[in-house]
């Protein structure tokens, strides 16, 4: 829902296809945020033709600035990012100036990994823009899938917004994958971002014990970690990764030290860590692993 309050006078940021206005971000911004800034000076320059340099500076001396992010301008202007809901952001006018700036976290600008991607509350703002100001839509990934009306103007009158994700979670999985080119993969990605995908609570479902209970890790130091398959602890499980003996307290702290260190870092709302096993079967067999089962199928009635 977006909240508007009309406060400054009218700015042209685009005439006629040409602009004399800056695009500014902090001098040393988060890897997400420049790309952010990145994707504004992209589409302002496919919708109007005139592309507005990016600087990183962080301050702005007069008018004719579009503020990106957390910077010295953007706190001046009175955006304390801090106080958003997690990817939320604010776009306003003051003082002849633009600003779009949001709650973003650290991590990989190009990372869509439900984990340990970024948040990007000033991505959002960007996309929201956009969408609200160029009338730009992303329909699906690649050139094809967008749509860009050309103008020669932009001018915007005073705006002051803020907004943020009411769904916490808003992830599409399987959407790319490792067969298709790197291009196309980035595309993806970016169609993602535009579309204000994003987490402010980490979940997933997805198998950690391959990915933070590796065999290649750990197996040859302490193989009564990993499963007892036919009296033998399992040394290989193919691509599918060996899968834990759930019944070993030594294996368990391990891994519950593993989750500590991995989990994100801080700015996420919450953090739910998935405790899933491998597929593939080949579970534990051993004597406390069958005593473990026995009595809990019998706790259930189920013996």
């Amino acid at each position: 829902m977006f909240l508007a309050v009309n406060v400054y006078s009218a700015l042209d940021i685009v005439k006629d296809g040409k602009s004399d206005w800056r695009i500014i971000v902090a001098p040393q911004p988060l890897p997400v945020t420049l790309r952010a800034a990145e994707d504004l000076q992209l589409y302002i320059k496919k919708s109007t033709g005139a592309l507005l340099p990016v600087e990183k500076t962080g301050i702005v001396t007069g008018g004719n600035n579009i503020v990106v992010g957390d910077c010295e301008a953007a706190r001046k202007a009175g955006i304390n990012v801090t106080e958003l809901k997690p990817e939320g952001f604010v776009i306003k006018t003051d003082d002849g100036n633009l600003y779009i700036a949001g709650k973003d976290t650290k991590g990989d600008a190009n990372s869509d990994h439900w984990r340990n991607a970024p948040q990007s509350g000033t991505w959002n703002g960007v996309s929201a823009f956009l969408e609200k100001y160029l009338d730009i839509r992303w329909f699906f990934p690649g050139e094809s899938g967008e749509y860009v009306p050309e103008r020669k103007n932009l001018t915007l009158n005073d705006i002051n917004i803020s907004d943020y994700p009411k769904m916490e979670y808003r992830r599409m999985a399987y959407i790319w994958w490792d067969g298709m080119s790197p291009a196309r993969i980035a595309e993806v990605k970016a169609w993602e971002r535009r579309n204000k995908n994003g987490w402010s609570t980490v979940w997933s479902g997805s198998h950690t014990w391959r990915e933070n209970f590796r065999g290649e890790d750990y197996f040859k130091a302490h193989p009564e970690w990993f499963a007892e398959v036919n009296g033998q602890r399992l040394a290989y499980n193919g691509e599918y990764g060996l899968q834990m003996c759930t019944t070993n307290p030594q294996g368990l702290d391990k891994f519950a030290e593993i989750i500590i260190k991995t989990a994100p870092s801080p700015g996420y709302e919450g953090c739910m860590f998935s405790l899933s096993p491998n597929d593939s079967g080949n579970f534990c067999e051993c004597k406390a692993a069958g005593r473990w089962m026995w009595k809990n199928c019998r706790a259930a009635n189920l013996s």
